[in-house]
């Protein structure tokens, strides 16, 4: 997932995807816009990749498949990356729900609610600690 991950492959896009796209867009609407190019396209979603070394990592440590020290190298790693593709929690987040209506689909709801709040809320950890 560091060197490639879903990002390195050609998005299917079928009249589902396009709906879901639609939902999307209208849930984060208008705080957020999907890295989506003029022929529907994804232009980014390496943030789908980090969140998901991040969420394997912490299940792998969960389930005692790694230790607490390679768990923290894997989530240090997954902080590198997204420090150096993105300068705030805006774009991570965008990039992050594009992955997730290309690779994944489903209701965006659940999702689109907590980024938005952690995107508002003063005492949110994205506003705590800015990704740059």
């Amino acid at each position: 997932m560091k060197d490639e991950g879903h990002r390195e492959k050609e998005a299917e896009i079928d009249e589902d995807t396009e709906d879901d796209i639609k939902e999307y867009e209208q849930a984060l609407a208008p705080a957020l816009k999907l890295n989506i190019d003029e022929n529907g396209n994804p232009t980014d979603i390496d943030a789908w990749d980090i969140e998901r070394i991040g969420s394997v990592a912490r299940y792998c440590y969960a389930a005692g498949y790694i230790d607490q020290q390679t768990c923290l190298q894997y989530l240090e790693t997954a902080s590198k990356m997204a420090k150096e593709r993105y300068t705030n929690w805006s774009e991570y987040a965008a990039s992050f729900m594009t992955g997730r209506v290309f690779m994944y689909g489903g209701s965006p709801v659940d999702f689109a609610t907590v980024i938005l709040g952690m995107l508002s809320s003063n005492t949110s950890i994205w506003n705590t600690y800015p990704l740059k």
